[in-house]
């Protein structure tokens, strides 16, 4: 499908992750573009797209979230306030993420209390920051513990950065 026929498809997404690699600024890192828009790629693979959290109108290149059926995907997410403000403590760091992505949950229509999968990128030295992060994620998530990745990288958009966290969650059914 050509990028004119995904336009005609509906909606207006110009690029973003997908498919054609060029290589990016670490050796292990892969930069992604993508000819067809979520919508007609969900659609051409039999999926319905219900909804994406992208309150940029398009000015990051990707959504915050999408939500394909009863599970909501969102983009890495970093520990900046409104300010983008990067909080010294890692572990204050770490809360901001979460509350980051609680926020873009409950604009989908989900929680943290309904996740099922946790992708962790660390930056720096990891063996000071996991010991913070794992008390955070504690706290966050309590005994509700979701399966969970952690993958130690040599470096995030941003040097304040120490972690990126992408999440997989289930949206309860309502009645």
């Amino acid at each position: 499908m050509s990028l004119q026929e995904a336009r005609s498809a509906g909606g207006g997404w110009e690029g973003g992750p997908c498919l054609r690699t060029q290589p990016g600024a670490c050796a292990q890192t892969v930069h992604f573009t993508c000819d067809l828009q979520p919508r007609a790629l969900y659609e051409q693979n039999g999926y319905e797209l219900v909804g994406q959290v992208d309150p940029f109108e398009g000015g990051l290149g990707f959504s915050l979230a999408t939500r394909v059926g009863d599970l909501v995907y969102t983009s890495g997410m970093v520990g900046v306030d409104a300010d983008f403000n990067v909080p010294a403590n890692p572990a204050d760091e770490f809360r901001q993420v979460f509350a980051n992505l609680a926020g873009v949950l409950e604009a989908m229509g989900t929680s943290l209390d309904h996740i099922v999968d946790s992708t962790n990128f660390f930056a720096g030295d990891i063996t000071a920051v996991y010991p913070a992060f794992e008390e955070v994620r504690k706290e966050v998530f309590g005994g509700r513990l979701p399966a969970s990745t952690s993958i130690e990288v040599a470096r995030l958009l941003d040097p304040r950065f120490h972690v990126e966290v992408k999440l997989v969650a289930a949206v309860p059914a309502t009645e």
